[in-house]
């Protein structure tokens, strides 16, 4: 893992940041995705200018979660990060984030 990345990524405010051996990846907060992503996205060193993904998981009636879990791509950094959301099943709502990444558009409508 890049020791960098994880260093500069860490700075984002409302970002728990998470790692193994091969992948860096954040929580955050539903009240807090838009201005994390955004972030992510603006930050001369991460330029994360690429939603490669967008998805949801069901956890089921039991754990009473969802997840909204997002890709993103840094073209001319070539680094990745997957962001994950976790909502309550009983009231899974999230900002639209198509205003950042206009792909998330097509994404959203799943």
């Amino acid at each position: 893992m890049n020791a960098s990345l994880s260093a500069i990524v860490s700075e984002i405010e409302g970002l728990v940041l998470k790692e193994d051996k091969q992948y860096l990846f954040g929580e955050v907060k539903p009240e807090n995705i838009f201005n994390v992503l955004t972030s992510l996205k603006n930050h001369p060193q991460l330029y994360f200018d690429s939603l490669s993904c967008l998805t949801a998981i069901d956890n089921g009636a039991q754990a009473g979660t969802m997840e909204v879990i997002y890709q993103l791509y840094s073209i001319p950094f070539h680094h990745s990060l997957s962001v994950k959301v976790i909502l309550s099943r009983e009231h899974p709502t999230i900002d639209s984030v198509e205003s950042i990444w206009k792909t998330a558009n097509w994404h959203e409508r799943e």
